[in-house]
C-alpha cells in the first residue's frame, strides 16, 4: 500500500497537488461512516488521491471500524482500476487473508484471480501470440480462481469464475503445445502435429490392459483365461525317494 501512496503522490505533481498524507478535517475528522463516505464520493468523481487520502484516514484512525475494511476494499479498487494487476492483486489477497469472513470476502478472492488474468499477455494483432509469451499470470489466475470456487461455491462470481478457469487452461495448453513443438523428438525430426497435449494440465497416458504383464507358466507360455482350474488338475511331480545307502 506505501508503493500505492508513492506512486499516486508522484503522479500528481504539479501546482494543485493534493497532499495525501494531510489529516482529514471537519466533520468527516471523528466520523468513520462519514469520512469512508466522502472517499466514495471522490472516487466516483474520479479524484482518486482526494479519496486515497479519506481510505487511508479511515483504515488508520478507525481500525475497528466496519468502515476499516471497507476502506481498503476500495483502496484495492482503485489500484485495479489503475491497470497495476498485480499490486492489486496482493492488495485483494491481503484484505482475504485479514477478513476471511468478511462479507466481501468472496469477492475479493475471485479479484485476485482477476487481476493475475487481467495481467495475462497481450493478444494485439501487431505482437506476437500471447501463447508465445511467458504465462505466468494465467498459472497464477488459475490457481487462485480454483481456491475461489472451492472456498466459495455459492458466491454469486462462481459463473465468472468457471469461464476464466476454462480460459486459463485453453491458454495455458496453447502455450504448452507451443513450447511442445519447438522440442525435437529423440531422432531430431520435427516433432509431429497432432502430438502435443490438447489440454491441461497434460493428461497422463493410462496403461492399457493389453500392455500389462501376464502370469507365465514354466516354457514361457501365457495360460489364458479360465486355465487356472485345469492347472490345478495337471499331474504335479512325485518326489522321488531317497536311496538308502547300503554299507
Amino acid at each position: 500500500m506505501a508503493a500505492l501512496v508513492a506512486v499516486m503522490a508522484a503522479c500528481a505533481g504539479g501546482k494543485d497537488a493534493v497532499d495525501i498524507t494531510k489529516p482529514v478535517t471537519g466533520a468527516e475528522a471523528n466520523n468513520a461512516t462519514r469520512a469512508y463516505e466522502k472517499g466514495l464520493e471522490e472516487k466516483k468523481s474520479q479524484n482518486y488521491l482526494e479519496a486515497t487520502r479519506y481510505f487511508e484516514w479511515v483504515r488508520n484512525n478507525f481500525p475497528y471500524s466496519q468502515y476499516a475494511a471497507l476502506a481498503e476494499l476500495s483502496l484495492a479498487d482503485m489500484t485495479y482500476e489503475r491497470d497495476d494487476y498485480a499490486s492489486a492483486a496482493a492488495a485483494y489477497q491481503d484484505f482475504v487473508k485479514s477478513h476471511p469472513s468478511h462479507p466481501k470476502a468472496d469477492y475479493a478472492s475471485f479479484r485476485v484471480g482477476l487481476a493475475h488474468y487481467q495481467d495475462r499477455p497481450s493478444d494485439f494483432f501487431l505482437l506476437p501470440p500471447s501463447s508465445e509469451k511467458d504465462e505466468s499470470p494465467v498459472k497464477s489466475a488459475l490457481d487462485a480462481l480454483n481456491r475461489f470456487v472451492i472456498s466459495y461455491p455459492k458466491s454469486e462470481y462462481i459463473t465468472k469464475a468457471r469461464d476464466l478457469i476454462h480460459d486459463c487452461r485453453e491458454r495455458l495448453a496453447a502455450h504448452e503445445r507451443y513450447v511442445a513443438n519447438l522440442r525435437p523428438t529423440r531422432s531430431g525430426a520435427p516433432r509431429r502435429p497432432g502430438t502435443t497435449p490438447r489440454t491441461w494440465p497434460p493428461r497422463r497416458p493410462r496403461c492399457s490392459v493389453s500392455s500389462r504383464k501376464r502370469p507365465t507358466i514354466r516354457g514361457g507360455a501365457t495360460p489364458r483365461r479360465g486355465s487356472s482350474k485345469s492347472l490345478r488338475r495337471l499331474p504335479l511331480p512325485h518326489p522321488r525317494p531317497r536311496r538308502r545307502s547300503t554299507s
